[in-house]
């Protein structure tokens, strides 16, 4: 069976105008058109456009793809090589995630933060605006507010707890 870009697109999620730029760029080796220039994709076409959609998600580019293809159009004996090629974008999309994982301990600190200043508030205390210090960019927030600023002010929070919950 065969499909149209527009077909292609509702199954796949994948936009059409996506899906002819690929086309362009010889992504789709077999694809058929006809006398009016549509493009016709086959149900292998239709599953290699998720595949390509995947491959770029990890961040493979069209030359990189372009390479894949023919290395497959070879066949059997450059399995290692289109293998390679996928460890190569395993490496970096751990690495992206590992970036990410960084960022999001960022993220968790500074939400922490914010409820430690909420609850000293919600003890009556006005003092929280001793705690938070100069603005610090992400990189310094990484380094130094978690290792620094962040005991002290836990330090501070248990303090006045334990002098709330005393009275």
């Amino acid at each position: 069976m065969a499909y149209t870009i527009i077909e292609v697109e509702r199954q796949t999620g994948i936009a059409s105008r996506t899906l002819r730029f690929w086309a362009s760029k010889g992504l789709f080796p077999a694809l058929q058109k006809d006398s009016n220039n549509i493009r016709y994709f086959s149900k292998k076409d239709v599953e290699w456009a998720c595949w390509i959609n995947c491959f770029r998600e990890m961040g493979m580019s069209i030359d990189e793809l372009r390479q894949y293809i023919e290395l497959a159009e070879l066949g059997d004996e450059t399995i290692m090589e289109r293998r390679d090629m996928i460890v190569r974008q395993k490496q970096n999309v751990l690495e992206e995630i590992s970036r990410l994982h960084t960022i999001l301990g960022v993220i968790d600190r500074k939400i922490a933060y914010y409820d430690e200043m909420h609850s000293i508030q919600m003890l009556g205390n006005n003092e929280s605006e001793a705690l938070q210090g100069p603005v610090l960019t992400a990189s310094e927030e990484y380094e130094t507010l978690y290792k620094v600023a962040k005991p002290r002010s836990f330090r501070k929070y248990n303090e006045r707890l334990h002098a709330h919950i005393a009275n």
